[in-house]
């Protein structure tokens, strides 16, 4: 199976082994990194991809909300629940197609849940990067945030197009 850095950041955040937050604080010179530079409170996941203030996670958020082709599905609330559980995020098939195919969900349900997924994994992701890009090395690498813009618009693009 080949190496997928949004599946091994979701995986590690599940296991709790990121070195975030509270994790710093016995590690001499390195105390400050208990807490968010944009906001002083302390990181933890939920913080970093959800609460934090950081312009960027706003818009990276806002984004892949706009990548997201509404027509009958809405874009689902984002909590750290969704992003840690995205493997198992399914949407509601159309009950009408549902009823006459003997399938429970249908070709379209299927691209739409598989967009979500991907939408919801790459923005995350992105979101992670930049924040390590700001708290470790303490620059913005434009050139990575380009690389995983184009990743989710080239993603998006292709499955829209799909359905």
């Amino acid at each position: 199976m080949p190496f997928c850095p949004q599946t091994e950041m979701t995986k590690t955040a599940i296991h709790n082994t990121y070195m975030i937050g509270n994790k710093w604080s016995d590690i001499p010179r390195y105390e400050a990194r208990v807490r968010c530079s944009m906001c002083k409170e302390t990181e933890s996941m939920q913080h970093i991809l959800i609460d934090c203030h950081s312009i960027a996670r706003h818009l990276i958020w806002a984004k892949a909300e706009e990548l997201w082709p509404h027509g009958q599905q809405a874009w689902p609330g984002i909590t750290i629940g969704t992003i840690m559980g995205i493997g198992s995020i399914t949407l509601p098939g159309n009950r009408e197609q549902a009823n006459n195919d003997n399938n429970a969900r249908s070709t379209g349900t299927k691209g739409r849940t598989r967009l979500l997924q991907i939408i919801i994994s790459e923005a995350s992701h992105l979101i992670w990067v930049l924040r390590c890009e700001r708290a470790i090395r303490g620059t913005l690498a434009t050139k990575g945030r380009n690389r995983l813009l184009q990743i989710i618009i080239s993603e998006a693009s292709h499955l829209i197009w799909v359905l």
